[in-house]
């Protein structure tokens, strides 16, 4: 299934939104969301980070179900598996 199941999608947004969260808190503690122009910049950062997360995470979930990694020898889905994340990471950086 591409789009995923339910349990699949609140684990996601219940773990980027607490990545948006700590950004969030972390842009407070260091007195950035005093000013308003400042804190404005902060959330879009952190929403973009976030949204940005999810696409990736999802594209690669896509991806390992397209492959069948889970079906391989654990050595094979290791590599795999490494190999797809830096991948995904140098896109994230890219796409940025």
């Amino acid at each position: 299934m591409i789009i995923g199941k339910k349990h699949y999608w609140l684990l996601q947004l219940f773990g980027w939104g607490c990545f948006f969260l700590w950004h969030i808190f972390g842009a407070w503690s260091f007195d950035k969301m005093s000013v308003p122009e400042e804190r404005l910049l902060m959330i879009q950062r952190a929403a973009g980070f976030s949204i940005l997360g999810l696409l990736m995470t999802h594209s690669l979930r896509i991806v390992l179900l397209k492959l069948k990694v889970l079906s391989k020898k654990a050595s094979t889905q290791i590599w795999i598996f490494l190999a797809l994340t830096l991948l995904t990471s140098c896109v994230a950086v890219l796409w940025k």
